[in-house]
């Protein structure tokens, strides 16, 4: 098929009665709701949300510290990003 043809083609269907221009309904904001309450560093386990001191978001991920210290440390090594989600 040709790059006329599929172009035509779009079109026609386009101006069709039954054609519909469908919007997405659905939000891609991310979920920040935290799940387990540890710090995402030295993987401490938290008594309540209020005791992180740090937190950070990457992409989709949410990762929270208790200490400051756990937070420079874990900027330092960049392969604990991959563990230590809170979300």
């Amino acid at each position: 098929m040709s790059l006329w043809n599929s172009f035509t083609c779009w079109y026609e269907g386009r101006n069709n009665s039954n054609y519909e221009n469908k919007l997405p309904t659905k939000s891609n904001e991310p979920n920040f709701t935290i799940k387990n309450l540890i710090c995402s560093s030295c993987y401490k386990y938290l008594d309540d949300e209020k005791d992180y001191i740090k937190k950070a978001i990457i992409g989709n991920h949410l990762f929270g510290f208790c200490h400051i210290d756990c937070y420079n440390d874990w900027l330092k090594q960049p392969q604990l990003r991959f563990l230590g989600k809170i979300n």
